[in-house]
C-alpha cells in the first residue's frame, strides 16, 4: 500500500500569486509517461525530506510542455534558495531513476498584456 502526500490542496485551480515567485522553483528533467498525480506525489514526498534540502510544500503544479516540469511552491523562501543551490536531484519512481534539474522558476511575461506595479509611499504625518 503506497504513501498518499497532499500538498498541492490549496491551489487547486489557481495561478501561482506573485507573492510566490521566491518560494517557487522548476524542477525539469521529469518522465512524460507518468501520471500526473503519482509525479506529484513523488516530487512532495522527494523534496519535503529534508535530507534532501527540502521542506513544507504549498503546491505543486505539472507543466505539460515539452519537455515536462513542474512547480514547486514551498511554504519558506529559504527552502526554495537550498534547493535550487542542490541543483541535481535523482528522483525514484516505480524503481526508474531520473535525473532531475532545479532552478529558480521565473514567469515569462506576455508582451501583449499590461502589468502594473505600484509602491505606495507612507505620507501620514505626525504633529506634537
Amino acid at each position: 500500500m503506497g504513501l498518499l502526500v497532499i500538498c498541492d490542496e490549496a491551489a487547486l485551480g489557481r495561478p501561482l500569486a506573485m507573492a510566490e515567485l521566491g518560494r517557487t522553483v522548476r524542477v525539469s528533467g521529469l518522465p512524460a509517461d507518468i501520471e500526473d498525480d503519482r509525479l506529484k506525489d513523488k516530487l512532495c514526498i522527494h523534496f519535503m525530506r529534508a535530507r534532501n534540502g527540502g521542506g513544507e510544500i504549498n503546491s505543486v503544479t505539472i507543466v505539460k510542455a515539452t519537455p515536462v516540469s513542474a512547480l514547486i511552491t514551498f511554504q519558506d523562501s529559504g527552502v526554495a534558495q537550498r534547493v535550487i543551490q542542490h541543483r541535481r536531484y535523482t528522483l525514484e519512481v516505480d524503481e526508474k531513476k531520473y535525473e532531475v534539474i532545479v532552478t529558480h522558476h521565473r514567469e515569462r511575461l506576455d508582451p501583449d498584456k499590461v502589468y502594473f506595479s505600484r509602491i505606495l509611499k507612507n505620507t501620514s504625518t505626525t504633529t506634537e
